[in-house]
């Protein structure tokens, strides 16, 4: 059995993406989606709203409830929250037994050939460096290096992911597309409000600069062909029009 799993906000379109480009590999797509965002505001079950537009691929959809505060009251560091939710994103992962995990959040797309990819590196994990695409489908910075998801061989001993922000398994080069910040203005807003990097000064400086009406760092993408973005992308670009730079 070859699963995804990641935790879910309300990235519909993206959710799509990775499972039109994964479709006749992936045997499941695993999703843990909150009541609450990592910031402790409320937000509805997004993905019970976008169901029917998912009913053509295998997608395991689990809710929880995430606590407002401390058990004594007091603030709950955001980071917690996401802790809680990866964590049970792997509870879950377990119960099923799978052989190959993909370890994502719902921007990071897999390459479908990363899996034999993988296969032929004979390792228990790997790290996939995923092209970083900027607001934009057709803009791609390329100074930095995406490499925080990973694969790995299901181990159902371990207690947490083996790969989660461990710098130290190699790395599966072109590996995929991490599509950040995508949306315009407003969904940026509402996403860079919602994860843990919000309680951090480098989140709230982030947000007060698109707030100002600006998109930090794009100055330092370039272009990204189309004929590089994920297949069901390039077959339909007009379903994905507002996603690409005039």
């Amino acid at each position: 059995m070859i699963i995804t799993a990641q935790p879910f906000f309300d990235e519909v379109d993206l959710m799509l993406i990775k499972c039109r480009e994964l479709a006749g590999l992936v045997d499941a797509h695993v999703i843990v989606e909150a009541n609450l965002t990592y910031t402790g505001q409320p937000k509805p079950y997004y993905f019970d709203e976008a169901r029917d537009r998912f009913a053509d691929f295998p997608i395991i959809h689990h809710k929880i409830e995430l606590p407002p505060n401390n058990p004594d009251g007091t603030h709950m560091p955001a980071w917690d929250r996401e802790d809680i939710q990866r964590k049970e994103l792997s509870r879950i992962v377990k119960m099923l037994h799978p052989e190959v995990v993909f370890y994502t959040d719902v921007d990071e797309t897999p390459r479908m050939s990363t899996l034999g990819r993988f296969r032929q590196m004979k390792l228990q994990t790997a790290r996939m460096e995923m092209d970083d695409l900027r607001y934009f489908f057709n803009r791609c910075d390329r100074t930095s290096h995406w490499h925080t998801p990973y694969v790995t061989l299901h181990d159902p001993k371990a207690d947490w992911p083996p790969g989660f922000h461990n710098e130290a398994h190699p790395i599966i080069s072109a590996a995929g597309w991490h599509f950040c910040f995508m949306g315009g203005r407003d969904q940026i807003l509402k996403s860079v409000r919602a994860i843990s990097h919000a309680e951090e000064e480098c989140g709230i400086e982030y947000a007060r600069k698109v707030e100002a009406g600006e998109l930090p760092d794009l100055a330092r993408t370039t272009p990204y062909p189309i004929e590089l973005l994920p297949e069901c992308i390039r077959a339909n670009p007009q379903d994905y029009a507002a996603y690409f730079a005039k």
